[in-house]
């Protein structure tokens, strides 16, 4: 069968949007990929925009470390097409399943983005879809206002269709050096050096970690390497972050970007998959990846067997997805009333984060690139009660980053009102340029789309 170049997918785009439009209908993207880590979202009127061709890796250029993607392309298929030519994205999130567009027009984050900022500041350049059905090509040099804009906005003003990226050299496995700490100070004062001599001086490809609860955390300092005393698999009956006993890990690169997509973090507890009869028929199966679990979870959400079944037995879980940078010199005391106010249930992810450029400044995601930030992450259902109002913890956790001033991942879950929404984000920015980019509001704004889940 003849492959259809992008140029063609393109056309074919721009002429079924024309058909959607002239029956006057609110446009979605009709995909089977996600950058969404959160619940089931609201029906909505929508015709879909048939974007899933757009899913391959156009070129890749040794010479000048670049890559051109399509929008739909998942990390899964990017990483292992770079791999091959000794490459790698900057930053790849951790699931396979989340796309270079999502990631873009979402903020992808990983344990590099101490080196690179976000998966948004290693674009070079984009094609986006807009609201007039026009695809038009955007640099920092070119519709500049839209380069800019796109990170955060999360298809409410246009959508990724091409992206050329930069790339970095790669090797085959990536060593792991473990500590464990058991202080909140300590721990984020050891980070931060290990950070900012890894800036300065390339001493880690990789800088994150783990915390489990109040005397429990663990610092990761990945480097690539060719040479392993042997290696890991965390994709079968192995869990990664069951392996906090091992000081030193080799893993191969590919499965340490993805290693914690084999049990969607540790979400796969909560289906049973830690018990090793079921977890090997998953494997059998090739079931063991995140976008399963995610249809698992959308299954859930719909019928509500497993929170009746909970019900039933008097047992009542609130889901918290959430995820936040928050500025270094604040991040031991979040972690330590995070744990006093909400749970020691599961572990946080954590990371550092320097913003890539020192003059870049994005829209709707503004980063001080003289600051170092923390980037705090929790996945999983938490133990609440009837007295306690809908969304009790996950309320909790945004007036804690209302207070501290933080910056909010919109792809989880969120409880701002309109208000305080904007006054995170820059509604007048946003408006000026929707009215621009998508004058008759043909994609959904961004409160409704993030937080109504419109």
């Amino acid at each position: 069968m003849k492959k259809t170049s992008y140029l063609e997918k393109k056309k074919q785009l721009i002429k079924e949007f024309a058909e959607i439009q002239g029956n006057k209908s609110k446009i979605a993207l009709g995909k089977k990929t996600t950058n969404l880590f959160r619940g089931h979202r609201k029906n909505q009127e929508k015709k879909r925009l048939n974007v899933r061709n757009f899913n391959e890796v156009i070129n890749i250029d040794s010479k000048n470390q670049t890559a051109e993607v399509e929008g739909m392309t998942t990390f899964e298929t990017f990483v292992t097409a770079t791999l091959k030519k000794g490459f790698v994205p900057p930053v790849a999130p951790e699931l396979k399943s989340i796309t270079v567009g999502g990631a873009i027009s979402g903020i992808g984050i990983e344990s590099s983005c101490f080196k690179y900022g976000f998966v948004h500041e290693t674009v070079l350049e984009m094609d986006i879809l807009i609201g007039t059905g026009e695809i038009i090509t955007c640099s920092p040099k070119k519709n500049s206002d839209l380069f800019y804009a796109i990170p955060n906005s999360y298809g409410t003003l246009g959508y990724v269709l091409r992206a050329k990226l930069i790339l970095t050299p790669a090797k085959k496995y990536v060593k792991i050096i473990r500590k464990k700490y058991t202080d909140y100070e300590k721990y984020i004062n050891e980070m931060k050096k290990y950070t900012i001599d890894a800036r300065k001086n390339k001493t880690y490809d990789y800088i994150d970690g783990l915390v489990f609860k109040e005397n429990e955390m663990y610092l990761h300092l990945g480097k690539f390497t060719n040479n392993p005393d042997f290696v890991s698999d965390y994709t079968k009956m192995n869990i990664f972050y069951k392996s906090m006993n091992k000081k030193i890990d080799f893993i191969k690169t590919e499965d340490y970007i993805f290693r914690y997509d084999t049990d969607w973090f540790w979400s796969a507890k909560s289906i049973g998959l830690e018990n090793p009869i079921l977890r090997r028929i998953f494997y059998m199966m090739g079931w063991l990846r995140s976008d399963v679990y995610r249809k698992i979870l959308a299954w859930e959400n719909k019928h509500q067997f497993q929170a009746k079944f909970n019900q039933k037995k008097g047992k009542l879980f609130e889901s918290l997805i959430q995820d936040a940078e928050v500025e270094l010199k604040d991040a031991a005391e979040f972690l330590s009333w995070f744990h006093k106010n909400i749970t020691q249930r599961r572990p946080l992810t954590i990371g550092p984060v320097i913003p890539y450029s020192k003059t870049a400044h994005f829209t709707l995601f503004p980063m001080n690139p003289k600051k170092i930030f923390i980037n705090i992450g929790y996945y999983a259902s938490i133990v609440t009660d009837d007295s306690k109002p809908k969304d009790y913890y996950n309320r909790l956790f945004d007036e804690k980053i209302i207070k501290l001033k933080a910056k909010k991942m919109m792809y989880s879950h969120s409880t701002f009102t309109k208000k305080e929404f904007w006054n995170i984000f820059n509604k007048k920015a946003y408006d000026k340029l929707k009215a621009k980019y998508d004058p008759k509001s043909v994609f959904p704004d961004l409160y409704d789309k993030c937080v109504l889940k419109r």
